[in-house]
């Protein structure tokens, strides 16, 4: 059996001959333990009676760095055994580390730690021993491939006002694969969308790039070459960016702030008389009744999925497994005349010598030539790789 990584909600997930292995990214759990103890020794100055009446209190969560979202946005293999580079965010902090499975302590090794830049996408070339890696200046709408050789030097590949995402090494001419967004902006040079993602080859040596499969209709992404020169692709619908009624949200704006009011008003004499507005009601209306279930929701690539609507319409199609990405995201093989649909319902892939490995959020599956198969179930895998 091949050895596999991959992501799992904030877990990094290896799957071998032995079973599944799971570890927790080391500075994401340190990141919210700091948070959490700086949170409880600062509760004081803004909760309780008298940071109220000092017009100090925070309605906030407490905790409000213990509960910062955390991403896992990459994940690889490495030249070294049982040890693979991850990329992640966690508040304003993003970065790449090593996590070493076969050692229980200190796993863990720093490659790239930033503040100021987001690190996305990454893949890892076992012969040069050279990363790949997509990142971002964070509240850009750009990104850049880069790449990080032995010595920890950084070298940016590409450059522009456009989204280049994904890159993966080609084994059979050693040109890099990516895919490349054009940002759209208005006249002031906001940003407004992106154009339909398209792939391209990198020549890293020349620096010289060509376009190798674009359609207005589509959007591709995540580009890879097998040893046999087969390109593989996710294909996803280009869809327009879609916006509300502007004239409803203009109408509905003295509504929200009445309604922000009240509930201010509320929450304030119901935490000093312990009674509601309302006459009969002694602990007030319980907030939580008859409120609707928030929905679920992930941005992949800037593509948002209402992760339980979808769901629900995967469980439609009677399969025994189904996963939470839409059916219109389709991993294909692109000929020089057609395209191949190999799986419908997936947001990562990864090529190995047994066949095609990917996910749809929800489980594993091996695509092969004799058969296709779940060979794993996950509860939010975005990401993986496999030690080919």
């Amino acid at each position: 059996m091949e050895k596999i990584v991959f992501t799992d909600g904030t877990k990094i997930c290896l799957l071998d001959e032995k079973g599944r292995h799971e570890r927790e990214s080391g500075f994401i759990v340190k990141y919210k333990e700091n948070a959490r103890r700086i949170a409880a020794n600062n509760a004081w100055k803004k909760t309780g009676t008298n940071a109220m009446l000092r017009g100090e209190y925070d309605f906030s969560d407490s905790y409000e760095g213990e509960n910062s979202p955390a991403y896992l946005n990459g994940i690889t293999f490495t030249d070294r055994e049982n040890v693979v580079a991850y990329s992640f965010t966690v508040g304003q902090s993003s970065g790449v580390y090593y996590k070493d499975f076969s050692r229980e302590k200190e796993d863990e090794a720093h490659i790239v730690h930033d503040r100021d830049r987001e690190y996305l996408a990454l893949s890892f070339d076992k012969k040069s021993g050279t990363m790949l890696i997509s990142m971002r200046k964070n509240g850009d709408a750009c990104r850049q491939i880069a790449q990080f050789i032995r010595d920890g030097d950084r070298q940016g590949l590409t450059d522009g006002d456009s989204r280049d995402d994904n890159p993966a090494l080609s084994p059979t001419d050693g040109n890099i694969l990516f895919d490349s967004a054009g940002v759209g902006r208005d006249e002031r040079g906001e940003f407004v969308g992106y154009a339909p993602s398209a792939v391209y080859a990198l020549d890293p040596l020349s620096l010289d790039m060509v376009c190798l499969k674009e359609d207005k209709k589509y959007s591709y992404c995540k580009p890879k070459r097998d040893k046999d020169g087969n390109l593989y692709a996710i294909r996803r619908p280009a869809r327009g960016k879609r916006t509300g009624n502007p004239f409803l949200e203009i109408v509905l704006i003295p509504v929200r702030i009445v309604e922000a009011i009240v509930g201010f008003v509320q929450f304030f004499v119901i935490s000093f008389a312990g009674k509601s507005l309302v006459s009969g009601k002694e602990g007030g209306p319980n907030p939580a009744k008859g409120r609707q279930k928030k929905e679920r929701e992930i941005f992949v690539e800037g593509n948002r999925i209402r992760v339980d609507r979808e769901l629900k319409r995967n469980k439609r199609f009677q399969e025994k497994d189904y996963g939470f990405i839409p059916r219109s995201w389709q991993l294909v093989r692109i000929g020089r005349d057609d395209e191949t649909v190999l799986k419908s319902g997936v947001c990562d892939y990864a090529l190995g010598k047994e066949g095609v490995y990917c996910t749809d959020g929800r489980h594993l599956y091996l695509l092969s030539e004799k058969e296709n198969r779940k060979i794993a179930d996950t509860d939010f895998c975005l990401n993986l790789d496999v030690d080919a």
